[in-house]
């Protein structure tokens, strides 16, 4: 691998964690009262974490691929990922 190829690789890798902490921060975003019992009602909060997490694992995926490619050390991303995984299974596993 050349020089750009790696730079290039690492600037996915940063862009990828921006991505991360940019969707953190929305999701942790205060709601007022009103659209936290409409989002609540209608299962829109729900939904909303589930495709949160979603695609916080997809993240996930990508920056460990990447740093697999480069050889950067992954395995805090990895217990990340297993973490968001098995948040995901015990959220899919909630009955209605």
């Amino acid at each position: 691998m050349n020089q750009s190829e790696y730079f290039d690789k690492v600037g996915q890798i940063d862009f990828l964690y921006f991505c991360f902490k940019q969707m953190a921060i929305d999701y942790n975003k205060p709601v007022d009262p009103i659209t936290a019992m409409v989002d609540r009602t209608t299962g829109y909060g729900e939904q909303k974490t589930k495709d949160t997490i979603k695609d916080s694992i997809d993240i996930m995926k990508k920056i460990i691929k990447l740093k697999k490619e480069i050889k950067f050390d992954y395995n805090g991303d990895e217990k990340l990922l297993n973490e968001l995984t098995e948040l995901k299974d015990r959220r899919n596993d909630r009955p209605n």
